[in-house]
């Protein structure tokens, strides 16, 4: 049987042997005689474990950092170090040039030196900057340059324009500045300055075209730029670079344009400003028959090269096609036509024009008055003739608004002249060709203002008759009045005509036209504008040996709520010769600084200089007063080189035919001056020109070796055969 279970004995520890570890710490007087110093050894203990527990930590959040960067970050922070030793840096493309419709520059790219720096924080950034602008003849914002340089940011001091001999101070400068670098990027240039400049427009320091041709077509001509890559150091100086994409060139554009007639609109424009002291003007010169643009010319103008362009705004303005007026009378041809085409009137229509004024008890008090007071009738031919406001006013109220607004609209009115104009740029292997689009050819060009029929009240239909009540740039209304001059056709002006990449040279489609009125119409016009010339109010526009059409226009300036009695604006357009046109030119004098100064007075003097020139230097023969074909000369004299028979058919090369290596003078004799002007300046000659009509002697002669840049001389003469006479007869 099973004892029951007493009370558990506690078992007894042996006592300790005096002395070991703990003896100290046992002993009852030294606790009570030592107790700092347990105190200290417990604080110790402490200290130890917070320190182990620390560095344990410390270590474990060491190593999940090293984890979190070199795996879960590794990709980001591996482009990011790449960033910053290596620097992408554009390569900006070589832009096309521009050329004039005979392969003259007008445009080009160079290249120009470059000075950037590409430094960490500078320690003396005022220094810095002041050894580096003095090397360089000055900066042009030298705070900012500064505030650059103190953040350590990439920046380019100077772009483009600096020279070799400021380049050179830079590098000479000791100690060397650190991160100073140097590159060739393209210069834009225009070698005739001033010449064309609201035409062309700029390109800015990016490469990218500003205004003008070199905007609207920027996306063909500036080609692709090109990628670097620079690699650099802990301060941020390059030590090393790999071309990473080569830059392409841009396509190269033939204009329409005729540099010398340019040169010769430019310069009787800038005669007429100043003296007649005007705020400024306009000069168009339109081919007739394709509406190409032969020459552009606005005062004031600027220089393309200068590095700051003209301060002004005004003087970067392209008056041709965005500034718009009231063209007053010239204007008048417009309802003119409509009342022709309608059958309304007839040419000798006779209207009452003696009371030298016109109102009606609607107009609501207006009045309009003739310039000149005119006794009696006159028939519609001479209410254009003497450009009569009475008698276009009693014309037009014949019309009514729906066919003034109809026929204005026929000939360009209210509306872009300009069209949409494409090309196609060549691609490589299967690609095919890349089609390139530009709206219209003339930015910034305004439509002018035509008000819908609706809004009208019977005082602006007389208003409208005679210019006013509408408003439009100088390129429509040298448009519309070009319509009469071929025909009835309204053509759209061009101002681009060939497209120019690795030799092949693509001529672009002719821009769109429209019928404004019939031939019959258009010629009763042009008789109409041919007796202004001969005996009306264009008197001064007429040229010897010429016909020509015309229409002046003296138009009042609106200003602040009322129309100017002393500023207003002259002018005068016409075709030249007017039976066969091949000019079609529009001059512009804005406010001529007396009252009196009409179109005829002003404008049409400016027309014949430009139009005598442009026909001499075109070999456009006389259509009037033909000069006779009898030569007399004294027995036994000799004339070199006047053909005494029919002239032969010209003999010359065709310029495509022409071995660029070895270019060969073409015989031109019997060749119309105009012809052998434009044969010659395609090869490169520079073409003077004595004479009119077709080539009796030309220098160098035929088959002489030729270069280009060489002055070719053209003599011309009428056919001609020459007749003895005696001597008492010289």
């Amino acid at each position: 049987m099973a004892t029951p279970a007493g009370p558990k004995k506690r078992r007894r520890r042996a006592p300790r042997e005096p002395g070991g570890l703990f003896a100290y710490f046992d002993a009852p007087e030294a606790r009570l005689a030592d107790a700092p110093t347990v105190q200290w050894r417990q604080t110790i203990r402490r200290r130890i474990i917070v320190v182990v527990a620390f560095l344990t930590l410390w270590t474990v959040g060491i190593e999940t950092r090293l984890v979190n960067l070199q795996v879960w970050q590794h990709d980001f922070l591996k482009g990011y170090a790449n960033k910053q030793r290596d620097r992408m840096r554009d390569v900006l493309g070589r832009r096309g040039d521009i050329l004039d419709r005979g392969g003259n520059i007008l445009a080009t790219s160079s290249q120009g030196h470059t000075v950037y720096v590409s430094a960490g924080e500078i320690d003396k950034p005022k220094e810095f900057a002041k050894k580096l602008c003095d090397a360089l003849n000055g900066c042009d914002n030298t705070p900012n340059l500064i505030e650059r340089f103190r953040k350590g940011i990439f920046t380019y001091v100077e772009r483009k324009t600096v020279s070799e001999e400021e380049v050179a101070a830079v590098k000479a400068l000791d100690p060397p500045l650190p991160g100073v670098g140097f590159e060739r990027e393209p210069l834009r240039q225009y070698p005739n300055g001033r010449l064309l400049a609201h035409v062309l427009g700029w390109v800015g320091t990016d490469n990218i075209g500003i205004e003008g041709v070199e905007a609207t077509y920027d996306g063909i001509v500036r080609g692709q730029d090109g990628q670097t890559l620079d690699m650099v150091d802990v301060r941020g100086r390059v030590f090393n670079w790999q071309l990473e994409r080569p830059s392409t060139p841009g396509i190269t554009l033939e204009l329409t344009i005729d540099s010398h007639l340019q040169y010769i609109a430019e310069r009787e424009l800038r005669v007429a400003v100043n003296e007649h002291k005007a705020d400024g003007g306009t000069v168009i010169i339109l081919e007739s028959s394709t509406g190409d643009v032969l020459a552009l010319a606005n005062e004031p103008t600027f220089d393309l090269n200068k590095k700051k362009l003209a301060p002004e705004k005004g003087h970067r303005r392209n008056r041709a096609t965005q500034d718009t007026y009231e063209p007053g009378s010239i204007f008048k041809l417009v309802p003119i036509a409509a009342a022709l085409e309608q059958e309304v009137v007839q040419l000798d229509d006779q209207f009452d024009v003696s009371a030298g004024s016109i109102s009606r008890d609607n107009w609501g008090g207006h009045k309009i008055d003739d310039y000149t007071r005119y006794d009696g009738s006159l028939s519609v031919m001479d209410i254009v003739v003497k450009s009569s406001n009475v008698g276009a006013v009693q014309i037009a109220e014949h019309l009514g608004p729906d066919i003034l607004y109809e026929y204005a609209k026929r000939f360009g009115f209210g509306q872009r002249v300009s069209t949409e104009t494409f090309g196609f740029i060549p691609g490589e292997g299967d690609d095919g060709p890349e089609k390139w689009t530009v709206p219209t050819e003339f930015p910034g060009e305004s439509v002018g203002l035509l008000h819908p029929p609706k809004d009208w009240k019977p005082v602006n239909i007389a208003s409208f008759s005679i210019g006013y009540y509408l408003s439009a740039t100088p390129l429509q209304l040298a448009t519309a009045v070009n319509a009469i001059a071929n025909g009835g056709v309204l053509v759209r002006p061009r101002l681009v005509r060939a497209t120019r990449q690795n030799g092949d040279r693509v001529e672009l489609l002719p821009h769109s036209t429209q019928r404004a009125v019939t031939p019959t119409t258009a010629m009763m016009l042009t008789n109409i504008m041919e007796e202004v010339v001969k005996r009306g109010t264009g008197r001064n526009a007429a040229i010897p040996g010429y016909t020509v059409a015309g229409k002046t226009g003296t138009a009042r300036k609106y200003i602040g709520g009322a129309y100017s009695a002393t500023e207003h604006r002259a002018s005068f357009i016409g075709f030249v010769p007017s039976r066969d046109p091949v000019f079609t030119i529009l001059v512009l004098v804005d406010s001529p600084g007396v009252a009196t100064d009409t179109g005829g007075a002003v404008a049409a003097p400016v027309f014949k200089r430009i139009a005598e020139i442009a026909l001499r230097d075109s070999g456009v023969s006389p259509t009037t007063e033909p000069v006779s074909r009898i030569f007399a000369r004294r027995r036994g004299d000799s004339l070199p080189g006047v053909p005494t028979t029919p002239l032969p058919a010209p003999a010359y090369a065709p310029v495509a035919a022409v071995d660029s290596e070895s270019l060969r003078m073409p015989d031109l004799s019997g060749m119309g001056l105009r012809r052998a002007t434009r044969t010659l300046t395609q090869l490169g000659l520079f073409v003077k020109v004595q004479g009119d009509g077709v080539v009796f002697a030309q220098r160098p002669s035929a088959g002489s070796a030729i270069e280009r840049g060489e002055e070719g001389v053209l003599q011309g003469t009428r056919q001609m055969r020459a007749v003895e006479s005696s001597e008492s007869h010289p």
